[in-house]
């Protein structure tokens, strides 16, 4: 196991703004025409701007805490003012001054969008007390992967929609396309709870880091949002695709099994597109 570090980074909205809607890693979803590139989810654009910055040294994963309904206008608002600040926090295998000398090797325009004066490190505990009891907070894309073609639908009164084998998919859609008409359908929130209750089960090549604690976790709120992707074609060309995929903010709390490997679930994450903002345990006591 190595060194693990919590990094913050505050990012001036105004900078970031302007440099990942001139590198097109901020873009408007496809739709009515009424969006605005503010608008979408930003984890693609902090992507590559700490891939930009640190290279495979990047804090993954990373998160932006959550704002309050209020507070989050309030951000937008500010998002014209030259001072308003984004709080990103990481875990990181290096310190800051670390990640500072690598940022050197940037481009100036991404790097004046981090406040460096502001930001910090610290490192983590090397070694965790078994059946510590910690409180936690967590956004996660809790998804599936269909092994076979699924018919479902996203309301009651919409049409269905067969989904093809090995798509990625919302695990409400797959647990509702499978329950049968004699059963009780199960809820959104059993559902999310169970999918977070399988990321953690031991496996042989992970063994258990942690168990939840019996009825503590919540789901706190979800949405459905559209993430913004630019792979790589066959032409080399990047291309816009746009995922629709479940937002999902989690609290609870946890006791640690096994001091050896609970850093190791920190650094890797919990669920898919942990290097895009879901996945960080955010920790707190009890």
């Amino acid at each position: 196991m190595t060194d693990l570090y919590l990094v913050h980074l505050p990012l001036n909205l105004r900078a970031f703004t302007t440099w990942a809607l001139g590198h097109r890693y901020l873009d408007t979803p496809p739709g009515d025409g009424r969006g605005r590139p503010r608008d979408t989810e930003m984890g693609y654009a902090l992507h590559a701007a700490l891939t930009g910055l640190f290279g495979v040294q990047s804090p993954r994963p990373f998160a932006i805490p959550p704002l309050i309904r209020r507070e989050r206008a309030r951000s937008l608002a500010a998002m014209e003012s030259r001072g308003a600040m984004l709080d990103l926090f990481g875990y990181a295998r290096v310190p800051l001054d670390t990640l500072q000398t690598l940022a050197q090797l940037a481009d100036d325009e991404l790097r004046a969008t981090i406040n460096w004066e502001s930001a910090r490190s610290k490192p983590m505990p090397s070694r965790w007390p078994r059946y510590l009891r910690l409180r936690f907070d967590l956004r996660a894309c809790p998804v599936r992967r269909i092994m076979k073609p699924v018919t479902t639908r996203e309301r009651p009164n919409l049409p269905a929609t067969t989904i093809c084998k090995g798509k990625e998919v919302d695990a409400f859609q797959v647990a509702a396309a499978r329950a049968t008409a004699r059963s009780e359908p199960p809820t959104r929130d059993q559902v999310y709870i169970e999918w977070l209750k399988e990321r953690l089960v031991p496996r042989p090549e992970r063994p258990q880091a942690v168990a939840l604690v019996p009825n503590s976790v919540r789901v706190e709120a979800y949405r459905s949002v559209r993430l913004l992707r630019r792979p790589r074609g066959e032409n080399g060309r990047r291309s816009p695709q746009w995922l629709t995929r479940p937002d999902v903010r989690y609290t609870g709390m946890l006791d640690i099994v096994s001091a050896d490997t609970f850093s190791d679930l920190l650094a890797s994450g919990v669920g898919r597109h942990c290097g895009f903002g879901f996945g960080m345990l955010l920790l707190k006591p009890a």
